[in-house]
């Protein structure tokens, strides 16, 4: 079971998640071997996938630790970023990579840092940014076949 309130409330189950993450200062971040990320302040959405034990929950969880070791490339970022809300999927299918399409597409984002959180797929990245607080509604509607992304808010 989670310490973070929010996490506890989502189940165990397969999915897919959206990381919402705000940043208020400028500052470098070394990501692993890949690159350095210069954050700017505003919103950092990830996208991932959590098909094993534990499901979301486990996965999410993980995330919202600051202080751990880095394993993925998210953890650099999570380490000086605040979470501020999660959307996710139950799903046995991978999605993560529709809603990083979907977020390539929308015009308030851009791709912050090439391949971070792609190494494992043909995604530009599964990291964007974007000034301003990103509209769940919109994104939700934009997935109306995947009907079941939900939010929770940190």
């Amino acid at each position: 079971m989670s310490d973070n309130p929010v996490v506890a409330t989502i189940d165990k189950e397969p999915g897919n998640y959206i990381l919402v993450l705000y940043n208020d200062e400028e500052q470098e971040v070394e990501v692993g071997k890949l690159a350095t990320l210069d954050l700017q302040p505003g919103y950092y959405l990830y996208v991932g996938s959590a098909l094993g034990p534990g499901g979301v929950q486990a996965r999410v969880n993980r995330h919202s630790q600051k202080n751990k070791k880095n394993h993925w490339h998210i953890d650099y970022l999570r380490a000086v970023t605040n979470l501020v809300s999660i959307w996710y999927l139950y799903s046995e299918e991978r999605y993560e990579h529709h809603f990083a399409e979907l977020l390539k597409t929308d015009d308030n984002m851009s791709v912050p840092l090439l391949g971070f959180g792609a190494s494992d797929c043909n995604c530009q990245a599964h990291l964007f940014y974007s000034r301003q607080k990103p509209n769940f509604s919109y994104y939700q509607q934009q997935l109306e076949n995947i009907s079941l992304l939900q939010l929770s808010d940190n």
